[in-house]
């Protein structure tokens, strides 16, 4: 099931974020990365690739949205997903 796929983001220091994957009830993937995407499907060219057939070549993306307050206070991000039509 897609919603299988991923089943777990975390937040960590230094802007990282962590993904974590469930197939199964069995742990299949994991990314931590510090970018500002992730893009996330079935194609070799994603950052996290899923062998799924019944997944798209590129699924969804997921990505860092920055609110800089201001130049005294902490930036306030959150991640967002989008999914790719199809």
């Amino acid at each position: 099931m897609k919603s299988e796929v991923i089943t777990r983001i975390q937040s960590h220091p230094k802007g990282k974020v962590r993904v974590v994957g469930r197939v199964a009830g069995i742990e299949a993937c994991e990314l931590v990365s510090d970018m500002d995407e992730i893009v996330v499907g079935s194609a070799v060219d994603c950052d996290l690739v899923a062998a799924d057939a019944l997944l798209p070549a590129r699924t969804f993306r997921l990505w860092r949205k920055k609110c800089h307050a201001g130049t005294d206070e902490e930036c306030r991000c959150m991640w967002m997903l989008e999914a790719f039509p199809g």
